[in-house]
């Protein structure tokens, strides 16, 4: 056989895996878009309807669910903005659209993507800080966290998710040298874990308490309303975590098997990472309903 028809031989071989593997990239990506596609009205929809539900009913304004608000506006703003936006690109980039388009979509994306997970990020930050104070400080509560700060520390939230982006764009050699994006990712995660690990044992104490005291019963019911927000934080942590763990898996697994990173490159496209982190706009206002029939019941009626 001639040296040439051996090497198309071995050359057709060693390509086969790559297309199989490019196919079923292609395959995840369209399952993905098709997902956010569904997902995106349903997003603005239920975030929309919290907001309007807190806004309009006056009992409902309570410290906690003005910050459960202002987390279903960085939702909104993802539904509105970040998913649109996202699907656009995936979408002609399958479809192989206009070069000049796919590149101004590219370079929009990313930004929009980056403002928005961080200002949700921050948000989480401040709903578990506000449970740590309700639980810690329960006398001092409403003295420390009024509606006065908790507008100044949202609208902190956004203004530093704006500068990291607004940093980015001017320097990012500035942002890749000293890993800003990391940095302010790992101290959230450990301010949210240090705050929610603070309460938990403060309500194991307090339950302890309430079975050897047996204190009045609306001691009792207060602090158990108080230990329900906080579990529902815990879910909300839960739902942040299982929507950036495909993310930290592909980290993982690339760290793992270097030699393989081009086939998992395919079979976790950056498609359905961003997809899943998109989608915790989604489950955020479902939680809400689930945990608070209150809530539920007064979405309902919008």
């Amino acid at each position: 056989m001639p040296l040439t028809a051996l090497r198309n031989i071995s050359v057709s071989n060693s390509t086969a895996p790559d297309v199989d593997y490019a196919l079923i990239g292609d395959l995840i990506k369209v399952l993905a878009i098709v997902i956010l596609l569904i997902a995106c009205p349903l997003v603005i929809l239920l975030n929309a309807l919290l907001i309007m539900a807190i806004k309009t009913k006056r009992r409902l304004q309570t410290r906690s669910n003005i910050l459960l608000a202002s987390l279903a506006g960085t939702d909104l703003a993802m539904g509105l903005t970040s998913q649109p936006a996202f699907i656009a690109t995936e979408i002609s980039r399958l479809a192989g659209g206009l070069l000049s388009v796919y590149g101004t979509l590219y370079s929009i994306t990313p930004n929009v993507i980056v403002v928005v997970c961080l200002a949700s990020v921050f948000h989480l930050v401040l709903i578990t800080a506000d449970r740590f104070v309700a639980m810690k400080c329960s006398l001092r509560y409403h003295t420390i966290v009024t509606k006065f700060r908790i507008t100044v520390a949202v609208a902190c939230s956004w203004l530093i998710a704006v500068t990291f982006n607004v940093i980015n764009r001017v320097s990012p050699e500035l942002v890749e040298s000293t890993r800003l994006f990391e940095t302010l990712s790992a101290i959230s995660l450990l301010v949210i874990i240090y705050c929610h690990g603070s309460v938990y044992f403060v309500c194991r104490r307090h339950l302890i308490q309430i079975k050897s005291a047996q204190p009045f019963r609306e001691i009792t019911a207060k602090f158990l309303e108080e230990k329900k927000v906080w579990k529902t934080t815990g879910i909300f942590i839960g739902g942040v975590f299982m929507c950036y763990i495909l993310g930290l898996l592909s980290a993982l697994l690339s760290i793992i098997l270097p030699a393989d990173k081009k086939m998992l490159d395919r079979l976790l496209p950056s498609t359905l990472e961003r997809s899943f982190i998109i989608l915790n706009s989604f489950l955020n206002p479902v939680i809400s309903c689930w945990r608070s029939t209150v809530l539920c019941k007064a979405m309902q009626n919008r």
